[in-house]
């Protein structure tokens, strides 16, 4: 059994560096773009994840300034018509919001550990 799976396994294979050896898709190691060609045209692709990139970053520094418990450089980190969307449907203004962070910071309720998770993680 275990024979028959390395064959099919190795087959697989095979007949997968075949196709990419066609043409139809191409990449470049280590680069952030991918192109296929398709039909009379090429597509090319960003794939350096440059949203990703940027929320992660941004959530880094609201991180930073939460575990700092930095009240003025974590709300510099938000917009005036920001809003907060709370797990039982109220919506919150940028007021609102500073308010309950500045209770939070006071009452020493920030120690949580905040990351960025994508689904994919």
């Amino acid at each position: 059994m275990n024979k028959l799976i390395r064959i099919a396994l190795t087959l697989a294979v095979g007949c997968t560096g075949s196709i990419v050896s066609l043409g139809q898709v191409q990449t470049t190691p280590g680069k952030d773009h991918k192109f296929k060609v398709k039909g009379d045209r090429v597509v090319l692709r960003d794939k350096s994840k440059p949203m990703r990139r940027a929320l992660e970053e941004q959530y880094a520094k609201i991180a930073e300034a939460t575990r700092k418990k930095d009240l003025v450089a974590l709300l510099a980190l938000r917009t005036p018509d920001f809003t907060v969307k709370t797990a039982n449907g109220e919506t919150w203004s940028y007021e609102h919001s500073a308010d309950y962070v500045k209770t939070c910071i006071r009452a020493g309720a920030v120690d949580r550990e905040l990351k960025f998770y994508h689904r994919d993680d």
